[in-house]
């Protein structure tokens, strides 16, 4: 199956799911290079007519496996991409207050200005 075919059944499962679940497939879908490696979408993507959804567990193991042959870079967004997938961060039930100084602290980590109001 064709990268583009499975980020729309991707899609497709995230409509109705949690914001967390989206996020986690869009970086993977605008990244790009996890849903061309044919190893990948066998190991931790499940697919049917019109749908395909990530098996957050699977690719958590996936990426913790010596034999995945892949640069840092590329490694360092399939791991981002399964901890908020997988809800590590319980990003799904964090209070604004809480959410606001997780996104000051990743963003601040970046080098990147965030106003602090």
């Amino acid at each position: 199956m064709e990268p583009d075919e499975i980020a729309a059944r991707l899609r497709a499962w995230t409509e109705g799911n949690d914001p967390h679940v989206r996020a986690a497939v869009e970086l993977l879908i605008s990244h790009g290079y996890w849903l061309r490696r044919p190893d990948f979408v066998e190991a931790c993507i499940d697919n049917r007519p019109g749908e395909a959804w990530i098996r957050w567990a699977k690719a958590r193991d996936y990426a913790a496996t010596t034999a995945v042959n892949a640069g840092t870079h590329n490694l360092a967004v399939l791991d981002l991409a399964v901890a908020i997938g997988g809800n590590r961060y319980r990003l799904s039930t964090q209070g604004d207050g809480d959410a606001r100084l997780m996104m000051i602290a990743f963003a601040t980590a970046l080098g990147m200005e965030v106003p602090r109001a």
